[in-house]
């Protein structure tokens, strides 16, 4: 969980205005959940490897985000949850928008943020 805490420190708290996102992040695989918060301009999400066999083999997943953000141009860095690591980077270029995951056993992070945002 440090990793995790590391990479909280980059982000501006004091200027995102969280909103909880969950039902705007459809993941395909039935085994994954996704949890998520969005501000007008950021998406920050996790999701999770519910493996009911404990197994934890590699998965991936197509998701469909479905929320609004404003417009511009955006990037999408997919983080390894044990290193802090950026594994993937895409970029965005508006919403809604269909997307596939990188392969991950139990947990993969995802940080959306608009290339332009200046606070």
């Amino acid at each position: 969980m440090k990793c995790f805490s590391d990479f909280c420190k980059t982000i501006d708290w004091s200027h995102f205005n969280s909103e909880n996102a969950d039902k705007e992040i459809e993941t395909e695989h039935p085994d994954i959940k996704s949890f998520a918060c969005r501000d007008n301009d950021e998406i920050l999400f996790y999701l999770m490897n519910d493996d009911p066999s404990h197994t934890f083999g590699p998965v991936k997943t197509k998701l469909k985000i479905s929320c609004q953000l404003d417009e511009g141009r955006y990037e999408l860095r997919w983080i390894d949850i044990r290193s802090g690591e950026t594994i993937k980077k895409k970029k965005i270029s508006g919403f809604p928008v269909n997307i596939e995951s990188p392969e991950f056993k139990d947990g993969l992070f995802a940080y959306i943020r608009k290339k332009d945002q200046v606070h």
